[in-house]
């Protein structure tokens, strides 16, 4: 069951909160024993705020660079994981994407702040790039206002793990990953599928039952379906848990989370058009923005390396 994760890449700004992904892969890369690459982005259009930058551009960015790597060797001092510094330069995003396909990294760590309004909107971030086109999942840690992030434990960062499941093919890898890191840290699995109202309108309105009745038995198929999906030795090193709430998905899935606190949720990426995503965001968006706890966010294109796997049950 367990998907290999032997090269974690940690994307930092050198910003106090950003530098939080370092301290979450160490721990991390300890615990399954993986080698640490500590990614950090010239961005060389900002260089032009210092005056030299004007006389002597290469220079400067030399420096710039040595500082880079001067600060990724003191951050891994103390470390005993194989680490190595990437230093680019350019747009995060790109670069980031970049050295994900020549290291074959299989996992990213990145730091989010919350953000609102039309500069997230017309913008966009990094994180929100990163989600939408890595080649590997994507771990995102965020900033609850006061700069500091999740503190992983000694024994490993995972305890709870919730995996969101809506039985589409987007969460078939999210499904793989949540119950492979819950082998990995014999964690408390916990799987949780939203029961969207309007989802199942047309099917409560051709039902003779009532809406009590009706949701009864709902709840008994999706109790069945879910379990099908867990393979029986699962039970034998984890502690399983299932739920249907009922409301909107991002929305339950934050408080799901909240009130058992859960270490890490786990959720799918699903393509979506670029006016959609600007002006609506998406599930997953509103979640890694909002969430109690880490997020890990698996983009179908990481389905391609998970060999031998069959589709999720539909």
């Amino acid at each position: 069951m367990r998907i290999p994760i032997r090269r974690i890449l940690c994307a930092t700004d050198f910003s106090p909160f950003s530098n939080n992904t370092v301290s979450f892969g160490i721990t991390l890369g300890q615990a399954i024993n993986a080698k640490l690459f500590i990614c950090h982005v010239i961005d060389l259009t900002s260089m032009v705020i210092y005056g030299e930058a004007y006389m002597d551009h290469l220079n400067h960015e030399e420096e710039v660079v040595a500082y880079a790597k001067s600060e990724v060797a003191r951050m891994t001092s103390s470390c005993a994981l194989e680490s190595e510094a990437l230093i680019g330069s350019g747009h995060a995003a790109d670069e980031i994407e970049r050295f994900v396909k020549e290291r074959k990294i299989d996992l990213v760590i990145a730091a989010t702040h919350g953000r609102s309004g039309f500069k997230r909107l017309l913008l966009g971030s990094v994180t929100a790039r990163l989600m939408r086109n890595l080649s590997c999942p994507l771990l995102i840690i965020q900033d609850h206002g006061e700069g500091n992030a999740e503190t992983p434990t000694e024994k490993g960062p995972f305890g709870k793990i919730m995996v969101g499941c809506d039985f589409s093919q987007d969460a078939e890898t999210a499904f793989l990953y949540g119950i492979s890191l819950a082998q990995e840290f014999e964690a408390e699995l916990h799987l949780v599928h939203v029961v969207e109202p309007m989802v199942y309108k047309d099917l409560l309105l051709s039902t003779t039952a009532g809406a009590e009745q009706f949701y009864a038995d709902l709840h008994r198929k999706l109790e069945k379906k879910l379990m099908k999906l867990v393979p029986e030795e699962v039970l034998n090193w984890c502690s399983l848990q299932t739920a249907m709430p009922g409301g909107h998905p991002d929305v339950r899935l934050r408080e799901y989370a909240d009130e058992k606190d859960i270490d890490l949720i786990v959720v799918g990426l699903r393509g979506r058009g670029l006016m959609e995503s600007l002006f609506l965001g998406s599930t997953t968006d509103r979640i890694v923005h909002n969430a109690p706890c880490p997020v890990l966010a698996v983009s179908a294109a990481a389905q391609g390396i998970i060999p031998g796997q069959e589709p999720m049950a539909q």
